[in-house]
C-alpha cells in the first residue's frame, strides 16, 4: 500500500493553460500523487467560480472491448452506465452536474461545486480525476519529400478509406475537398465561467447532416478544421489548388469539437477573441462517435487531432483520452496527434504522449526540425509542417505553419497503407512508417533527439517490415544499388517474384531462412544469409522486498554473460514468479554492462496484488496496465511515474524507455537488476525465480 492519503484516487491535471487577467488560473500540471495541494487548487477554483468541470475515471475493472466477447461488451457497458448512475447519484444533492457520460470507457464529465468536488473526492466509484482543459488548434510544397507523387504513381492513394478529423469543422463544399464529407459530427460546450459557447446546430451535440462544417469565420481559428482535411486528403486537378492531399483518394469523418471563448484566455494563446478552443471532454465523445462508426461498418484508418496543450516528457497514459485511444488503436483506427509547437527540445504535449496514440512533430522541406515543434525521446514521427498550403473555408487557399499541418501528412500516410496493406494492424502500419523513414537528429540548440523518422511514403508502401519473429519477401523488386539489412527473430522466407538486380546488396539474418525458386539475383548484385543466433542465460536467485525496506535483496541482483561472438541484435527480459502486495509502487531497472540503462516498469498495476505471475517485456509488447489487475504475458517496458531516480545505489536517471538502447552492444559482461518500492511503509513482494535474458546476436 502507497503512502498516499487516497490510494484509490489518482489526481492527474493535463494540459494547463495560462489564464488572461481577471481569469482564474487552472492547476497547473503535476504529477503529485499525494494530491493535497492540486485539491486546494480545484477547491479555490470551485469557490471562485462556483464550480469546476472535471472529467472522472470510475474504479472498476475494465478491458478495452476487443479484448471482450459481444456479450462481455454489453455487461461491461453496463457495468459503466451502472456506476455513473450511482455516481450521478452521491453528488446530485450537492449540486453536482453530469455533462457527459461515455459509453465505451468507464469515465465521466462533470461539473462540480466545492461540495460536490469533496463528494467526488470520497467516493469510492472514483479512481482518477482530471481538470477539463480548454486547448487550441496547433499553429504557429511537402508531398514531394514524403514521395507522395510516386505513391500515388504506384495506385495507392487511400482510396477506399475514410480519415476522421476532430477540429473546428471541414467546408465540404470547398472545391479541394467537395463531396468527400461522408460523416459528420459536432460536439461543443456553453460554459458561462469560461465564457464558452456550444457552436453545434441548436446548442446541443450533433450527428446531422452539416453538424460538421467549420464555425464562424468570425470567430479566430475556425479555419483550421478546412486546411488540415485539405491536407490528408485534398484532391488532384482542383484548378489554383496545390499539389493533392497525401491520400488524395480517401474520404472524410468530420467532428467539430471546438467552442467558442469570449474572454481572456484566446489573448494567453495568441488568438483574437472570440476564438475557438476545445474541452478535453469534447474530444472523448468525438472520439467515442469515431469508435462507433468503425464499429459499425465504416472504413476509417485514421483520426487526426492537430490540438492540445502542456509539455510531457514521459507517455502520459492517465491522460483521459487515453482509453478511447486505445480502443480505437486495437480495431484499427491510428490517432495522429501533433506534440505541439512551442518549441521543445525534449517534450510534447498532450494528448501527443498518449501511448496509443501516434505523436507527429514538425520538419522544414530541407529536413530540420522546425523551430517551432516540440520533440522528444518518446515521439514517433515527423513529417513537413512549414510553409504547407492547404484549402480554407470558401474556395481559396492558405499557407500556414505548425506541427497541425505535419500530423495530417501522417493520418493520410496512415489511409495509404491501410489501402496497400488492409489486414495490418495499427501497431504493424506504424511500423511500416518508421522503418522506412528518414531518420532524422533535432539540431536546434539543446536538442537530444535522435534518429526519429521522417515519413516516407513511396518507401513504406513498398517496405519489408523487418525485425520482428517472421518476415516474408514476396513479389519484391529492390532497387539497384539498394543495400537493405533484415533481421527477424524466428523465419525469413521469400515467396513469389522477388528479384535483386545488379549493385545491390541485401543481407538476410535469422534463425531459419527460406530463399524460394522464385527469387532471382542480377550478375553483380550481393546476397548474404547469416544465422541469428540466442542465448538464454538467467539467475534464478530469489528477488524480495521487506516492509520498510525501499531496495530488495538482493541490490542488485547480477547476472553475466559470456561467449557472445556479435553485438546484440534484440534483448528480452522476463521476470519470474512475481508477487506483490502493491504493484504500483514497484521499480525495476535493468542496466548492462556498458551501463545502458532501461526502466522496465514502473507504477505499473495500481493497487490489486499480484501473486506469482512472469512478465517478459520486449519492444513491441502489449501495453502493461497502469491501474492494474496485471498478468502474466509480454509487454513492452512503461514507466508511469515520470521522471525518478531509483533507490541509491542504482544509477542515476536519466533511464531509458525501450529495450532497443541495448542494440549494437556487447551483450558480454555483468548484467544488473535493480528493484524497488517507491513507499515502502507497507509493501511486501518478491520475484521468486529471478531473472532471465533472451539474447539475440
Amino acid at each position: 500500500m502507497s503512502q498516499f492519503s487516497l490510494p484509490l484516487l489518482t489526481l492527474i491535471v493535463a494540459c494547463a493553460v495560462s489564464a488572461g487577467a481577471g481569469a482564474v488560473t487552472p492547476p497547473s500540471p503535476s504529477a503529485i500523487r499525494g494530491p493535497e495541494e492540486v485539491w486546494d487548487q480545484l477547491a479555490d477554483t470551485a469557490q471562485q467560480q462556483g464550480q469546476v468541470r472535471v472529467i472522472v475515471t470510475l474504479d472498476m475493472p475494465y478491458l478495452v472491448e476487443t479484448q471482450l466477447s459481444a456479450s462481455a461488451i454489453t455487461q461491461q457497458r453496463q457495468e459503466i452506465a451502472s456506476r455513473q448512475q450511482q455516481l450521478q447519484v452521491q453528488i446530485l444533492p450537492q449540486g453536482g452536474r453530469t455533462l457527459r457520460s461515455y459509453q465505451v470507457v468507464p469515465q465521466m464529465a462533470l461539473e462540480l461545486p466545492a461540495e460536490a468536488l469533496q463528494t467526488v473526492r470520497d467516493s469510492a466509484l472514483v479512481s482518477h480525476i482530471e481538470v477539463d482543459q480548454l486547448v487550441p488548434p496547433i499553429l504557429d510544397s511537402s508531398g514531394p519529400v514524403i514521395g507522395v507523387p510516386a505513391t500515388h504513381a504506384a495506385g495507392y492513394d487511400g482510396s477506399g478509406q475514410l480519415v476522421a478529423i476532430l477540429d473546428t469543422g471541414v467546408d465540404n463544399s470547398h472545391p479541394f475537398l467537395s463531396g468527400k464529407v461522408l460523416s459528420e459530427a459536432c460536439y461543443s460546450t456553453t460554459n458561462a465561467s469560461d465564457s464558452a459557447t456550444n457552436l453545434c446546430p441548436g446548442g446541443s451535440d450533433s450527428t446531422a447532416s452539416g453538424s460538421g462544417a467549420p464555425c464562424s469565420s468570425t470567430i479566430d481559428g475556425c479555419s483550421h478544421g478546412t486546411h488540415v482535411a485539405g491536407i490528408a486528403t485534398g484532391k488532384y486537378g482542383v484548378a489554383g489548388s496545390p499539389a493533392a492531399g497525401v491520400a488524395s483518394g480517401a474520404n472524410l469523418v468530420a467532428i467539430q469539437v471546438f467552442s467558442s471563448i469570449n474572454s481572456t484566455l484566446c489573448t494567453s494563446y495568441g488568438l483574437s477573441t472570440p476564438c475557438a478552443l476545445s474541452y478535453t471532454s469534447d474530444q472523448v465523445a468525438a472520439l467515442e462517435r469515431v469508435y462507433t462508426l468503425k464499429s459499425g461498418g465504416m472504413a476509417i484508418a485514421a483520426v487526426n487531432m492537430s490540438l492540445g496543450g502542456g509539455s510531457y516528457t514521459t507517455a502520459c497514459d492517465s491522460d483521459s483520452r487515453a482509453l478511447i485511444i486505445q480502443n480505437l488503436r486495437n480495431v484499427g483506427v491510428a490517432t495522429a496527434i501533433a506534440t505541439g509547437n512551442s518549441g521543445y527540445t525534449s517534450s510534447i504535449g498532450a494528448p501527443s504522449c498518449v501511448s496509443a496514440a501516434i505523436s507527429v512533430g514538425a520538419t522544414t522541406d530541407s529536413d530540420d526540425v522546425a523551430s517551432y515543434s516540440n520533440a522528444a525521446a518518446i515521439m514517433d514521427l515527423f513529417a513537413p509542417g512549414s510553409s504547407i498550403t492547404s484549402s480554407v473555408p470558401g474556395t481559396s487557399y492558405a499557407t500556414w505553419n505548425g506541427t497541425s499541418m505535419a500530423t495530417p501528412q501522417v493520418a493520410g500516410a496512415i489511409a495509404v497503407l491501410r489501402q496497400r496493406y488492409p489486414s495490418d494492424s495499427v501497431d504493424a502500419l506504424e511500423g511500416r512508417l518508421k522503418a522506412t523513414g528518414v531518420p532524422l537528429d533535432d539540431q536546434r540548440s539543446g536538442g537530444g533527439v535522435t534518429g526519429i523518422p521522417r515519413v516516407q511514403l513511396d518507401a513504406a508502401v513498398g517496405e519489408i517490415v523487418c525485425n520482428q519473429d517472421d518476415v516474408t519477401i514476396a513479389n519484391h523488386t529492390f532497387e539497384a544499388g539498394q543495400t537493405v539489412e533484415c533481421v527477424a527473430y524466428s523465419t525469413i522466407a521469400t515467396s513469389g517474384t522477388v528479384s535483386l538486380p545488379a549493385t545491390a546488396n541485401l543481407t538476410l539474418q535469422a534463425p531459419q531462412i527460406t530463399v524460394a525458386t522464385g527469387f532471382q539475383a542480377a550478375t553483380g548484385s550481393t546476397l548474404h544469409l547469416l544465422p541469428l543466433e540466442s542465448v538464454l542465460p538467467a539467475n534464478s536467485s530469489a528477488i524480495t522486498t521487506t516492509i520498510g525496506a525501499a531496495a530488495a535483496s538482493p541490490y542488485p541482483l547480477s547476472l553475466t554473460v559470456s561467449g557472445v561472438p556479435r553485438t546484440l541484435r534484440k534483448l528480452e527480459v522476463t521476470l519470474h514468479g512475481v508477487s506483490y502486495t502493491y504493484p504500483d509502487d514497484l521499480r525495476v531497472l535493468l542496466v548492462s554492462p556498458a551501463g545502458t540503462k532501461v526502466v522496465l516498469m514502473a507504477q505499473a498495476g495500481g493497487g490489486t496484488d499480484i501473486s506469482g505471475i512472469d512478465l517478459t517485456f520486449t519492444d513491441g509488447g502489449a501495453t502493461l496496465a497502469d491501474a492494474g489487475p496485471l498478468t502474466s504475458g509480454s509487454y513492452a517496458p512503461a514507466n508511469y511515474a515520470g521522471s525518478f531516480d531509483m533507490t541509491s545505489p542504482a544509477p542515476a536517471s536519466p533511464y531509458n524507455s525501450a529495450l532497443a538502447a541495448y542494440v549494437g552492444e556487447s551483450a558480454n559482461g555483468t548484467w544488473q537488476l535493480y528493484v524497488d518500492d517507491a513507499f515502502p511503509s507497507e509493501d511486501i513482494g518478491s520475484i521468486s525465480g529471478g531473472y532471465s535474458l533472451a539474447i539475440y546476436y
